[in-house]
């Protein structure tokens, strides 16, 4: 009786160290390149662009709730004047800063950021982290709406 205990204690305890176990990681995000889901979340980038992307949906859709979505982008934009707009709106003191965008999309650099910037590329207020690049003509966009 004894040992059919320690035997179901043992087996139990390996069940339960299974679920422990950790899961497969996340595999990388495909790159895509199609412009419809950055013109919908980002404004005043003109029409001539080009764009690598990235994202997805946090959550499970299963369950009833909010999910969140996110993307990271580089958008190259190929007109001056909406670069000199971007430009402009990011104001006379912006910061510096490295956005933290998805490795599949390779590390730009430090770019310029700031408020202003954000507020006049996000179509809803509050979802865009903006970072210009205006010597390349280069937007990298950070967008979350949860």
């Amino acid at each position: 009786m004894a040992r059919s205990r320690r035997l179901l204690a043992a087996a139990l305890a390996a069940t339960a160290l299974a679920g422990c176990a950790p899961s497969s990681p996340a595999p990388e995000p495909t790159v895509r390149t199609d412009i419809a889901p950055i013109q919908k979340r980002v404004k005043n980038i003109g029409d001539r662009f080009t764009a690598r992307w990235v994202g997805g949906i946090r959550g499970d859709e299963r369950v009833p709730g909010p999910n969140a979505t996110w993307l990271d982008a580089v958008v190259v934009v190929d007109d001056s004047g909406v670069v000199r707009g971007l430009r402009a709106a990011a104001g006379d003191t912006p910061a510096g800063g490295r956005p933290d965008v998805s490795e599949a999309l390779g590390d730009p650099g430090a770019g310029v950021t700031s408020t202003g910037l954000d507020a006049y590329v996000a179509v809803e207020p509050g979802t865009v982290r903006a970072f210009l690049y205006p010597e390349r003509g280069v937007l990298v966009v950070k967008y979350f709406r949860g």
